[in-house]
């Protein structure tokens, strides 16, 4: 299962993970973990490339890095570069879980022009 409500994954790892002062976890040294909104949709297994949150019509929804998730699928599961991407456009980036539906974002690009 790609995506999960936040809802889920709290009941799920509320035992597991327990916090620091910084938001770090005993389980996860050194990675932050961001607290996903109530009813927000996370992407399973792509923690680390959740990046923020934004609120959408609907509510709140997680931000999560395209970039980093392509240099998940390739160190995790031992992609190509091509193989990540390719399965980022099928899988990932057409993904539609309802309204609460996380925000996908590259860094670093810029973009000069206006939106219609």
């Amino acid at each position: 299962m790609l995506a999960a409500t936040a809802n889920q994954l709290k009941r799920k790892n509320r035992k597991s993970l327990k916090r620091n002062d910084w938001g770090m976890t005993d389980k996860n040294p050194g990675r932050l973990i961001i607290d996903a909104p109530e009813g927000a949709v996370v992407l399973t297994g792509l923690d680390e490339a959740a990046i923020g949150q934004t609120t959408r019509d609907e509510g709140e929804v997680l931000v999560y890095s395209a970039d980093k998730i392509i240099d998940i699928l390739m160190k995790r599961d031992g992609m190509t570069s091509d193989e990540a991407l390719e399965f980022y456009d099928y899988n990932i980036e057409c993904l539609y879980a309802g309204p609460r539906t996380p925000v996908l974002m590259w860094e670093g690009v810029e973009f000069d022009g206006e939106i219609d």
